[in-house]
């Protein structure tokens, strides 16, 4: 039940725009984008925090698979004053998704010159913009090299212990033409995955997919 953080939040006097938006996050990260958007309209509508409350809306859209909709409420966070980056990210994202690369690339960029609320989100602003250049800008060179460079600043900034940024930094290596050193990093975030079948199941495919890569022309 959420009853009991409900009042820890009350207790903390906390408004009831505040509480809502609390709810809705817990309620998108445990799946039920239903019941976390009612949360977060309703957290709006009493007057909570839009700039937090747009950005949440606009990621529980985005796992609708709302994109463009959720883009505009990203739109809306930004216009109500929030600064560390995320609708410009979240933005980004959704942009790629739906094809529209130089967009997304140009919204990746501004992201990154906000201020982060902590180092950790400026590790995962880094990662998934190297992830896209990996990805759709593999015939750029100069692009290519600074997406191996944030990723290999990403992983250091989180000791290399993250999996899903170790996946990154593979698939950059293997974009720049060295698939061994892909399998051998790809080998090290298969290390890190605990007890999940799934997730270890998409890794070892991962490695297999790097060592299919050997002796094929190397590129750039």
């Amino acid at each position: 039940s959420l009853s009991p953080l409900v009042l820890s939040m009350l207790l903390e006097r906390k408004s009831a725009g505040e509480v809502y938006g609390l709810l809705a996050e817990i309620l998108l990260k445990g799946g039920d984008s239903e019941a976390a958007l009612r949360y977060a309209e309703t957290g709006l509508a009493d007057g909570g925090p839009a700039a937090s409350l747009e950005n949440d809306i606009g990621n529980i859209l985005s796992a609708k698979g709302n994109l463009q909709l959720a883009n505009s409420h990203y739109l809306k966070s930004l216009e109500a004053g929030r600064q560390d980056g995320w609708p410009e990210i979240n933005t980004a994202q959704n942009l790629a998704d739906l094809g529209e690369l130089n967009q997304a690339e140009s919204w990746f960029r501004r992201g990154l010159k906000k201020q982060p609320r902590s180092e950790a989100d400026l590790a995962e602003y880094l990662n998934d913009f190297a992830w896209f250049l990996a990805i759709h800008r593999k015939e750029d060179t100069t692009k290519l090299k600074e997406g191996l460079a944030l990723s290999q600043l990403s992983n250091l900034m989180v000791k290399r212990m993250n999996p899903n940024f170790l996946d990154t930094l593979a698939e950059c290596q293997a974009a720049s033409g060295s698939p061994d050193e892909a399998i051998k990093t790809e080998r090290e975030a298969l290390a890190l995955i605990a007890d999940d079948p799934t997730m270890k199941s998409k890794y070892v495919s991962r490695v297999a997919y790097f060592e299919g890569l050997k002796g094929q022309p190397n590129r750039p």
